[in-house]
């Protein structure tokens, strides 16, 4: 840099201290301005924070007086429905035009409803539902008159929802046959109705009665309300447990947005009718208190103007000094100026020497050839790409032709757009040729040919770019063969294929899909078809449905829908699709295969209507057999009863000892006869869900015990069999059903002697798993059984042909009444058998119904200690069933009332 730059700097920077004096004149300006700004600040903070107090505790008394006039209001509605139905309740011998206008004259809160009905079910199941109150209101209203459906679903809707009630009044937010009501437009008055139910005692008339009163909040807190109250703007109430919104007052906008808004408000809670309520409120500001806010402000405008006014009569005292000497410091800045100027000039010179270094490295790092060359074709200048791509050196081609390089097949050619390029004719030239490699072959690269415009020269400079194609070509070809495979591979498949955009158009569809779709071809369905999502949806909830899991997962799996096909056939497709994206997420279409399934959901169809058919003809099988097993036992017990008498010889002995013979075998055949018939009444019961199980802590031990002296005292003389109890004192206790485990083991044992021939082992034993199931095996070197033979026998009425089974042994039931009072208890069934090796039979109590302590004898009742949890949840779960079979039955009574 010249030594009269620094010169001139020094000079310039002496004056700049003289200049700086005027820094203290700044300064004061400052302090002044920002002094007087600070104080009014301060100032308007205090008297803020004396405001702000004062305002809060309004807003907290405000906030506290409208809690406790909309708890009270809505209450209201509660207590005007209990004390008319008090009234209905003692109505006694009055008519019901006398209550009713007694209602009318003293509830005075009853007029603020807009219907009020008194429903009542009969004895018979039939509803009906009187008025009380209806106000009439017109179709746009939110009681549009209700028809008989319409009325039915309300009722059905109270039944449904009576454990809301049960124990009270309760106000309920959801009343079907209403929709939400804008009542006004200035301010916004918008309410849902709401239905007060309060069930009243039943009488000789009627099962169910109950007083339904239907009013709107807006009854009580409307525009009128607003009014009275100028510090609240805006109010909404809302159901707490379901969100529903009851009333909008006051909105500014009847959209969405602002009533959640408004929700996001922290409001307060109360509770009414069994259940609870929010309320959300804008309390606004009163004109003083708007005053007082605005205060503050004028406050610190006022500082400001004041503080701004000083500050610039401090500065005009200064101004006057400081003009002569910023034209004398304009002066020197100038000639700075100039001098910087030149010594710019000799820094660019070495920045652009230094750029050119850099551009020619830059350029030998491409990895495309670039070469200049003369209007002769004589290479001027080349980067270091030549040598990489074709073999030679840089120097071997420089000052060289550029056509001695090329192919002489593509040589007549270049040379004809070579020139016609130098000469203007044409801007540039693109083609494929071969260029020599120094090994004596040639390499497929792309040539473009350019001009570059020169200054200094008088001829234009030609810019040539080869690009080395022959792996692009080679990637290509590969690319091309495979999609050609794959293309070949969709166009061939059996299933369909297709890619759509969102608005469904067609990207692609394979002929299958086409065939699937009922069109002859490709041409025909798009002609047909200009929208794709119609082709593939019957119905826009399927559409929908679609659109939201591919949204959500980007892919579907067994999506399966109905369409409509080209030929007017309703078919079944299963869908398999996916979204592509962009590299934003953007979706760019949609790809997915179809296949057609109608063949079986027709099949499916047809199993699940031959499965219903099946369980109804073996439902209608079991209470057929139940009612016949009643109407046999009548006459058998008298058979059995007399049988007895005569047996006994209860009214004299008999002459003749034949008589006594045959009285016996009728009291002994009488007697196998009612156990058949009691085993098939239990089967009956069982399989239509009629039995019940009386459950108590079970002594299994002495259940076992017991079940063994029954054996063997119906074991014939001749029967020479062992019979082993291994788990004699050691079983723990169950949770269940005395009788129906004794029917178990007694009928397991009864089987067990009934096919062991003489001189056989019966023994049970017993396992305890890791796990708490008990597993309880009875096993006998009896005859043994097939598979198909164990089938036979687990049948209802199945019996085994065999030399042991006796005449009058049964009617097969035996194991099949085990298998379903097992099951009963939750538990399992196993039997293994082997021709001629002997049968085990194992009982399967699950875990939960092991008891922990089977210390203790309690027979009678479930014991403290067995009341764990596993046992409570057996007890539970009856219990729940029990009560939803109660009230099924009531909600089939109820399901279609009839109003009369």
């Amino acid at each position: 840099m010249p030594k009269d730059v620094f010169k001139d700097k020094n000079t310039l920077d002496s004056f700049g201290e003289e200049s700086k004096k005027k820094a203290p004149s700044l300064l004061m300006q400052g302090v002044v301005f920002f002094g007087g700004v600070t104080i009014a600040v301060l100032f308007a903070f205090v008297f803020n924070l004396k405001v702000s107090g004062v305002l809060s505790q309004n807003y907290r008394d405000t906030e506290i007086t409208i809690h406790k006039e909309i708890q009270d209001e809505i209450r209201s509605f509660e207590d005007a429905t209990k004390v008319a139905g008090t009234l209905l309740s003692y109505m006694g011998q009055r008519s019901f035009e006398d209550v009713r206008n007694e209602i009318l004259y003293s509830v005075s809160d009853i007029k603020k409803m807009d219907r009020v009905l008194w429903i009542r079910q009969s004895y018979g199941g039939s509803w009906k539902a009187t008025d009380i109150i209806n106000m009439n209101t017109d179709s746009q209203g939110a009681y549009p008159e209700w028809s008989q459906d319409a009325m039915q679903n309300l009722i059905a809707y109270l039944v449904s929802s009576r454990s809301k009630y049960s124990k009270g009044t309760a106000i309920l937010s959801y009343v079907p046959g209403t929709k939400y009501w804008q009542i006004s437009e200035e301010p916004i008055v918008r309410s849902r109705p709401v239905a007060i139910v309060s069930l009243l005692p039943s009488d000789s008339t009627a099962k169910v009665n109950m007083l339904v009163s239907m009013t709107r909040f807006s009854n009580v807190i409307d525009d009128q309300w607003i009014n009275e109250h100028p510090d609240v703007s805006e109010i909404a109430i809302s159901d707490a447990a379901s969100g529903d919104v009851m009333l909008q007052l006051g909105m500014k906008s009847a959209n969405d947005n602002a009533i959640d808004d408004l929700m996001r408000g922290k409001g307060f809670i109360f509770t009414s009718g069994g259940s609870e309520w929010k309320v959300h409120m804008n309390i606004g500001q009163s004109k003083w208190a708007s005053v007082l806010v605005q205060i503050q402000f004028l406050i610190i405008a006022l500082g400001v103007a004041f503080s701004f006014v000083m500050a610039m009569l401090y500065k005009s005292v200064d101004t006057k000094s400081l003009k002569l000497k910023r034209l004398n410091n304009a002066y020197l800045q100038k000639n700075y100026e100039l001098n910087i100027e030149v010594s710019e000039r000799e820094r660019l010179h070495n920045l652009l020497f230094t750029a050119e270094k850099e551009f020619r490295m830059l350029v030998d790092s491409v990895s495309d050839i670039v070469l200049e060359v003369s209007p002769q074709g004589e290479v001027i200048f080349v980067n270091r790409a030549w040598e990489s791509i074709t073999g030679f050196s840089v120097d071997d081609v420089l000052k060289k032709s550029f056509f001695d390089f090329i192919h002489q097949q593509d040589l007549q050619d270049l040379r004809s757009n070579f020139n016609q390029v130098f000469r203007g004719q044409r801007f540039s030239y693109q083609s494929a040729l071969r260029v020599s490699k120094k090994d004596g072959s040639f390499r497929q690269v792309r040539v473009a040919i350019a001009t570059v415009s020169n200054e200094q020269k008088q001829y234009p400079r030609l810019v040539v770019t080869i690009t080395d194609v022959e792996a692009q070509q080679r990637t290509k070809q590969a690319l091309t063969e495979v999609e050609e495979k794959y293309r070949t591979i969709i166009e061939n498949a059996a299933g369909g294929f297709y890619q759509i955009t969102m608005q469904g158009q067609v990207l692609s569809m394979n002929p299958a899909l086409i065939e699937i779709m009922g069109y002859d071809s490709e041409d025909q369905m798009r002609e047909k078809m200009n929208d794709a999502f119609r082709m593939l949806f019957q119905s826009t909830k399927d559409k929908a449905r679609f659109m939201k899991e591919l949204e959500v997962h980007n892919a579907i799996k067994h999506f399966e829908n109905k369409v409509i096909t080209n030929k007017r056939q309703e078919i079944w497709i299963n869908q398999n699709a996916r979204s592509v994206k962009d590299d934003d997420g953007n979706i760019l279409y949609i790809e997915g295969s179809v296949e057609n399934v109608t063949e079986r959901k027709e099949f499916e169809q047809k199993l699940k209507q031959a499965k219903i058919e099946s369980d109804l003809a073996n439902r209608a099988k079991s209470e057929f057999l139940a009612n016949m097993s009643h109407e046999l036992r009548t006459p058998l017990n008298s058979i059995i009863g007399f049988s007895e008498i005569i047996k006994d010889e209860v009214l004299g002995p008999l002459q003749n000892k034949q008589y006594w013979d045959y009285a016996n075998d009728i009291h002994k055949s009488g007697r196998n006869l009612l156990t058949i018939i009691n085993e098939i009444l239990d089967v009956s019961r069982i399989e239509t869900g009629e039995r019940q199980l009386n459950e108590i802590n079970v002594n299994l031990n002495k259940v076992i015990d017991s079940c063994f002296d029954f054996a063997k005292n119906r074991m014939e003389e001749s029967s020479e069999l062992t019979i082993t109890n291994l788990s004699q004192g050691k079983l723990p206790n169950v949770i269940g059903e005395e009788l129906a485990i004794k029917q178990i083991f007694i009928n397991i044992l009864s089987n067990a002697i009934k096919f062991t021939p003489s001189g056989g082992r019966i023994t049970l034993s017993h396992e305890l798993s890791q796990t708490g199931e008990l597993r309880v095996s009875i096993t006998d070197t009896g005859i043994g059984l097939d598979e198909h033979e164990i089938d036979k026998a687990l049948s209802p009425f199945g019996q085994v042909d065999t030399a042991l089974n006796r005449s009058g042994s049964g009617a097969g039931l035996g194991l099949n009444l085990v298998n379903s009072l097992i099951k009963l208890h939750g538990g399992k069934l196993e039997l293994f058998s082997q021709k001629g090796v002997g049968t085990t039979v194992t009982v399967m109590i699950p875990p939960n119904r092991v008891a922990q302590d089977s210390s203790k004898d309690d027979s009678s009742a479930v014991s403290k200690r067995d009341v764990s949890d596993a046992q409570s949840k057996i007890y539970k779960e009856q219990y729940q069933r029990f009560f939803s079979e109660t009230d099924k039955d009531e909600a089939e009574d109820s399901s279609n009332p009839t109003i009369q």
